[in-house]
């Protein structure tokens, strides 16, 4: 009789680009709210949004030494 349950070659889910991604949970605007749903309906991600939005913000800091 085989075995069940147990590691599996190829199993799991795939990481996407290579690199793991976490899950987090923040309270936001009922505004902002409302944007990430139409965002998703034009196929955006919640975590999509965000990264661009941190890359951004971040970018914009570095250029004027904030």
């Amino acid at each position: 009789m085989m075995g069940r349950g147990g590691k599996r070659p190829g199993a799991g889910r795939k990481l996407f680009a290579d690199a793991p991604r976490v899950a987090i949970s923040a309270r936001v605007s009922q505004e902002t709210k409302a944007t990430l749903l139409e965002l998703r309906s034009k196929g955006l991600s919640t975590g999509q949004v965000l990264d661009q939005a941190v890359a951004d913000y971040v970018s914009r800091i570095r250029e004027n030494d904030i």
